[in-house]
């Protein structure tokens, strides 16, 4: 599919992941919207592709939140049109033992990394249904893939993630819709993880613009083909 022109709207643009994703589509030729909860960084990217030659519109936003889900899509309708293309990005972790698990917590962890992509989803779908076509990509994590310990809320949010893709998948595949998730399994190299402080061998990380390029490549996909799910992992064997 020739993306030039498409609209895209990417969850989380203003770091990591979802900056990626937005640099990676522009490149493409959409005109990217993006929500973020900092504004000065999702402006900054946005001034980014603009000065690149691209069209990009930031809208501050908080996707756990549906009014704000309701205002980033009419904002973006109202900028550039239907939505072609949607990222779902959004994510938060809570780590420790179970019984330090408050609700609080967990109830944050499911509407960051669950809730927000469903409410997304379904706004959406209103722009992609009638005219039969669009592509949604989630990304997901290896902790829907292989659960570990001290990590039950956001292990649980992505398996929700993932579930909520496949089977949304099925459901709308014959409608000329497509859905997928993107899972890295591993390590990702971005400011927040080494602010973190986290522990492993940071060259063999993967970078952002290797999920980028995984999101990518189901959005530019034919209507004969259709790619529900990606698992990408870092070459090494040990990547911490």
């Amino acid at each position: 599919m020739d993306l030039r022109g498409k609209v895209a709207l990417v969850q989380g643009g203003g770091a990591g992941v979802g900056l990626a994703c937005v640099r990676a589509l522009a490149a493409k030729g959409c005109r990217v919207a993006f929500g973020g909860r900092t504004l000065e960084a999702i402006e900054r990217l946005a001034g980014e592709v603009r000065a690149g030659g691209g069209e990009a519109l930031p809208v501050q936003a908080d996707v756990t939140q549906p009014e704000d889900v309701r205002r980033l899509f009419e904002e973006t309708r109202a900028a550039f049109g239907p939505v072609d293309v949607l990222v779902n990005n959004v994510g938060g972790l809570v780590m420790g033992p179970v019984e330090e698990l408050s609700p609080e917590g967990w109830h944050r962890v499911m509407a960051q990394n669950l809730h927000a992509a469903f409410y997304c989803c379904r706004e959406a779908l209103a722009d992609m249904i009638p005219r039969r076509s669009g592509v949604i990509v989630n990304i997901g994590s290896g902790g829907a893939i292989h659960p570990g310990a001290n990590a039950v809320a956001y292990c649980t949010a992505k398996h929700g993630l993932r579930g909520l893709a496949l089977s949304l998948a099925e459901e709308v595949r014959e409608r000329g819709i497509k859905v997928a998730i993107v899972n890295p399994v591993g390590v990702i190299d971005k400011p927040a993880i080494r602010a973190r402080g986290r522990p492993g061998k940071p060259d063999t990380w993967m970078l952002p613009e290797d999920i980028a390029r995984a999101v990518v490549f189901i959005a530019e996909q034919g209507p004969r083909a259709l790619t529900t799910e990606i698992n990408v992992t870092p070459p090494a064997p040990e990547y911490g």
